[in-house]
């Protein structure tokens, strides 16, 4: 019952995104206000956004770890850090977004810590602990 829950909670999360990108593809998501009152926004939306949705799905799957050349990975991390890639690639063909290596960067340490966040977690949940 516990996963149904995490998979509900993230396929709505990653539909909110979804439409955030729409809503910005638009330009019509407005963050001229908040950009002028909480400096780096933007880099701290990516981090918290692309951050979130990584924790989320490595839940969902339960922390499968896939291995590559002698590394160990998180799958829900790959999964979004290659959405994530696309999407700020994509931004290049949309006159109203900009491609910025800052906001990949912010959204790839996102990725990772809340992925690292989503590991112990779930070895916590797993005890009993959470």
């Amino acid at each position: 019952m516990m996963m149904k829950s995490v998979w509900r909670v993230t396929l709505i999360y990653f539909g909110i995104i979804l439409l955030i990108v729409y809503l910005a593809d638009k330009n019509s998501l407005n963050t001229d206000e908040l950009r002028q009152y909480v400096p780096f926004f933007d880099k701290i939306a990516h981090f918290i956004l692309m951050g979130m949705a990584g924790f989320l799905l490595n839940l969902s799957l339960a922390c499968k770890i896939i291995h590559y050349r002698q590394q160990r990975f998180l799958w829900g991390s790959v999964i979004v850090g290659l959405l994530v890639t696309l999407e700020e690639f994509s931004q290049l063909y949309f006159p109203a977004r900009s491609f910025d290596l800052l906001d990949l960067t912010a959204d790839y340490l996102g990725i990772y810590l809340f992925g690292q966040w989503a590991l112990l977690w779930h070895g916590k949940h797993l005890r009993g602990v959470l």
